[in-house]
């Protein structure tokens, strides 16, 4: 994808025909989109499920830092767009060196059967952190399905699982699992890694899944549909309402950078909310706030400028925040073996919306000017009713195989939602069972529940 960046972009700079010029925007375009999504996908998966959110929504800050740099480049480089294009893709080359210190994804890897490769990866981690990761880990009989519940090594060498197991859904029990004698000690395990072990399925099926396995089940036929047009939606109106600040009054340059800008505190808040509101919630939230924050700016007197911004810029705000958190809510929907497929889908259904965006702000031009924000703000209404359709995944195993990602939320109702307003530990220490839930698991030793049933969710 590195590649792809770097001679898309040179291609393009160097250009003196249109058709040349349009492959190597086109190149630049594939190789940009997928570098973004595969990174993505490749930290979502490396991270515990306490960390995820943060993760997987903090990744995008540098995204609106790297937007800010092009308003400067194009600030300081405004006489030549050759040199602009250079400007732009030429950094990229920078992460040639570390592609050679990335790991590749234990989770992927163990999914699809490479068990000895995630086996080195592990080892690697161990060598990394100074201590011994569990033995059974690097058992190809060990699936790492998900980080679920929090353990203890015992001195006797088992690991017991604790009471205080944050948003998993697992319930305590004295129940031990035998580990390698080389773990003498609760200091030689991964601190809190919250990991769980099931029997490793044949994986030959799971190597050969695609795209077109998820629209044959009528659950994921759904949640893929419903994704593919939010993602375009919201793509839609982010690009759109960038482009749109350069056609507003002021400086184009300040209008560029403030509407990018904004984006970073957007990114903060939802990582603030996904786990207080849930990942449904939130989504619902922003997409509401940006849909009529876009009307009420379509529908004031075009002499209220400033107003106009203001509310253009809240637009902004709830459209970025969507914009990263369908990213990590969508790679929570899918399966491990056809999460990158299924992310590469949604995001080459984005670039639909992200084409239409310039067309969509041209109308204002030709038309009406209120046009392209009432279309934007009617998306963002219209996504945000969409979003009921969706299960919600906060704290929730991430899904391996088809089966269990067709059954999961099934028995959530429309409006299932889930709220934490308390003051709740980072690390997970306060546990979001009720009372009467945790004495149950106190006296009764469970096995771990199925996805999508009552047992692994709390409603409020």
């Amino acid at each position: 994808c590195v590649v792809l960046v770097t001679i898309g972009g040179v291609i393009a700079a160097f250009s003196h025909q249109f058709w040349l010029l349009v492959l190597g925007r086109l190149i630049c375009g594939i190789g940009g989109n997928s570098l973004f999504g595969t990174a993505f996908i490749i930290v979502v998966e490396f991270v515990v499920a306490e960390h995820r959110a943060a993760v997987g929504i903090l990744v995008d800050v540098p995204f609106a830092v790297g937007g800010a740099v092009v308003a400067l480049f194009g600030y300081l480089i405004r006489d030549s767009w050759r040199w602009l294009t250079l400007a732009c893709v030429l950094p990229s080359l920078l992460l040639l060196p570390v592609l050679w210190f990335l790991p590749e994804s234990i989770r992927w890897l163990k999914a699809t059967g490479r068990h000895v490769e995630a086996g080195k990866v592990l080892l690697n981690i161990e060598k990394l952190n100074g201590k011994l990761v569990p033995r059974y880990l690097l058992d190809s009989q060990t699936n790492l399905t998900e980080i679920a519940c929090k353990a203890d090594v015992l001195s006797n060498g088992k690991i017991k699982l604790t009471e205080d197991h944050g948003p998993g859904k697992i319930s305590r029990t004295d129940e031990t699992l035998e580990t390698s004698s080389e773990i003498t000690g609760p200091n030689n395990f991964l601190g809190e890694s919250e990991l769980t072990t099931v029997d490793a399925k044949p994986t030959t099926d799971m190597e050969k899944m695609t795209l077109f396995d998820l629209l044959r089940l009528p659950n994921m036929r759904k949640r893929c549909l419903v994704n593919f047009f939010i993602w375009a939606s919201v793509t839609l109106v982010f690009y759109g309402l960038t482009e749109n600040s350069t056609n507003m009054a002021g400086n184009i340059f300040i209008n560029f950078v403030l509407s990018v800008l904004i984006e970073i505190p957007s990114y903060f808040f939802a990582w603030f909310a996904v786990d207080r509101m849930g990942r449904k919630g939130t989504l619902l939230f922003v997409l509401t706030i940006s849909g009529v924050s876009c009307i009420t700016a379509a529908l004031l007197p075009r002499d209220s400028t400033d107003l106009i911004i203001l509310f253009s810029l809240l637009g902004k705000f709830g459209a970025a925040a969507a914009f990263s958190i369908v990213y990590l809510y969508s790679s929570e929907l899918f399966p491990t073996a056809v999460r990158g497929v299924s992310i590469g889908a949604c995001s080459m259904c984005a670039r639909i919306g992200g084409i239409l965006a310039p067309i969509v702000t041209s109308l204002g031009q030709l038309f009406y000017p209120p046009l392209p924000a009432l279309v934007f703000g009617t998306l963002g209404l219209f996504s945000a009713a969409l979003t009921l359709l969706l299960p919600e995944t906060r704290g929730c195993i991430l899904p391996t195989t088809l089966e269990e990602s067709e059954q999961f939320g099934c028995d959530q109702p429309l409006f299932y939602f889930q709220c934490d307003c308390g003051i709740k530990s980072r690390r997970g220490s306060e546990s979001s069972l009720s009372d009467s839930e945790k004495r149950t698991s106190d006296s009764t030793a469970t096995a771990l529940p199925q996805l999508g049933t009552g047992s692994n969710r709390v409603q409020v």
